[in-house]
């Protein structure tokens, strides 16, 4: 139940993300970067801006499903603008759903923050080549929340750079966000995994 989200930026993810590549410099000579939702994201900006071996964006969260493209920027103008607001991911279950580690709600100004860097990464992918040129897109065919439409045209524009994009489309999933956390989807976890274990490593 934490408020610290109402208070990330876009700037501090992007720190983020280069204090992370930092350490992981340190560890081996080739890098792949994966990562799901907001981290799948990162996985992009990092693919965009900085030479790894692999860059896995996983339903990458760069617009809503309901939110045409046209209007991220004015949304995210309007939602900074505002007070912050918090949603219940589960109206129902509110507070109780699981997992307990996880956070129940999301705020208005962290989802904006979240789109001002997908409108920033759009904008340098269509400005220059993706810095890593083995790159995969996956998507849940039936994602409830994310932009499939928005993750498919950076794949677009990554690949008419010429860079060596796959689209991975998952469509035995069910309808619904968060097909990682084992303690939320059990039996669904439990198939999806290895596969993305596959599409990193492989």
């Amino acid at each position: 139940m934490s408020a610290a989200l109402a208070a990330m930026t876009a700037e501090q993810l992007k720190a983020c993300l280069r204090d992370s590549l930092d350490v992981v410099r340190g560890l081996g000579d080739e890098i792949s970067v994966a990562g799901f939702s907001l981290g799948g994201l990162l996985a992009a900006c990092a693919a965009q801006s900085v030479p790894l071996h692999k860059a896995v964006a996983i339903v990458p969260f760069l617009g809503l499903i309901w939110l045409p493209t046209r209007l991220r920027q004015s949304l995210t103008r309007f939602a900074l603008q505002i007070p912050n607001r918090f949603f219940w991911w589960d109206p129902w279950l509110r507070e109780r759903q699981l997992p307990i580690h996880g956070y129940p709600r999301y705020s208005t100004h962290a989802l904006a923050q979240g789109l001002k860097l997908a409108q920033e990464l759009m904008d340098a992918a269509r400005a220059a080549p993706p810095a890593t040129h083995r790159l995969i897109v996956a998507i849940n065919t039936r994602e409830p929340a994310v932009s499939n439409r928005a993750a498919l045209k950076l794949a677009t524009v990554w690949q008419a750079h010429g860079a060596n994009v796959r689209v991975e489309r998952f469509g035995d999933l069910p309808f619904a966000h968060d097909v990682i956390e084992p303690k939320r989807y059990p039996d669904v976890a439990q198939r999806l995994l290895p596969r993305l274990v596959d599409l990193i490593d492989g």
